[in-house]
């Protein structure tokens, strides 16, 4: 389930409530991700009893960060409370914000708020075979009930008017303000929390990140050269396919600007894929683990670090 808008609208007011309607144990210190800790989101999500809620609150942005280690964390997350049955709510601006891949197949409810106190509900679309969540097509069909006005410019009535004629559209819901001694522990401990993010954009990769991403793209080029689609990549890697794009293009880059952090001698005769491709060491082992799982990838460059010490 996941809640959007802009700041001030009372998202995490009702992701809050939701959360406590449907988990009756429901607790703010255990229930509530304050950050995009690996360490918090692993302890909480993994410890919360089945059938638990659980409130994805700035923990959202680490859905974005383009962190190899962070991504892995989610993707494993996010598997066991599925299996588990439990339930999460994310909250964050902007529904696009997630990744193509995680809307489409990690979130089966989109409630917008539109305003204090009232939000409207999309539904997943099963049948949808391009889109389940039929954006452009919403979009698309808002801006005609609306004549093309912006919604700000017109009647509320006349724009919920318009969401509700969306195909995915499932209800409205209107909720009431927080109760004020859940708002001020939930004030308490965000406050607590609100300094861990601090700067975590500006700080440099670490060498164990740095030699996975290497060790990973170098391997997707390798198999992009060797056949493999885009789109094969894409699903293995649980992101979308201009993402993957989008990170290849930008590695070859790198590879250009920095070679000799990849033990590579350009070739202006040959493309960073082919001399990527030349890398003995890249030949059977990254292919298996690139193809296999991420897991198996990290494990096997542990192993490789070991061995490197003992020799």
């Amino acid at each position: 389930m996941q809640l959007t808008d802009g700041e001030g609208r009372g998202k995490s007011t009702l992701a809050l409530l939701l959360a406590k309607a449907i988990d009756k144990d429901f607790k703010l210190e255990e229930n509530v991700l304050y950050s995009s800790s690996p360490d918090e989101m692993r302890d909480k999500m993994i410890n919360a009893k089945r059938y638990a809620c659980i409130v994805g609150d700035e923990s959202i942005k680490s859905l974005f960060k383009q962190n190899w280690a962070k991504s892995k964390y989610l993707t494993i997350l996010f598997n066991v409370i599925r299996q588990e049955n439990k339930c999460c709510i994310l909250v964050l601006p902007r529904f696009t914000d997630l990744t193509e891949y995680f809307r489409n197949h990690r979130v089966y409810l989109q409630i917008k708020v539109l305003q204090r106190g009232r939000a409207v509900v999309f539904a997943y679309d099963d049948f949808s075979v391009k889109d389940p969540w039929r954006l452009d097509e919403n979009y698309k069909n808002i801006r005609r009930k609306l004549n093309n006005k912006l919604p700000a410019f017109v009647d509320p009535d006349v724009f919920e008017a318009a969401l509700m004629s969306c195909d995915n559209y499932l209800m409205m819901i209107d909720f009431p303000k927080m109760p004020d001694v859940m708002h001020e522990k939930y004030k308490e401990l965000k406050n607590k929390y609100k300094l861990d993010d601090l700067g975590d954009d500006d700080k440099k990769e670490s060498s164990s990140d740095k030699r996975y991403r290497q060790a990973l793209m170098k391997s997707l080029l390798w198999l992009e050269r060797d056949g493999y689609s885009m789109l094969s990549m894409a699903k293995e890697l649980k992101i979308s396919q201009s993402l993957l794009s989008r990170l290849l293009k930008k590695f070859k880059k790198e590879m250009e600007d920095k070679p000799n952090e990849f033990n590579i001698r350009l070739n202006k005769k040959k493309s960073i894929e082919e001399q990527v491709a030349d890398e003995e060491t890249l030949r059977g082992k990254f292919l298996d683990l690139a193809v296999g799982s991420l897991d198996k990838l990290d494990v096997a460059l542990g192993k490789q670090e070991k061995s490197n010490v003992s020799k």
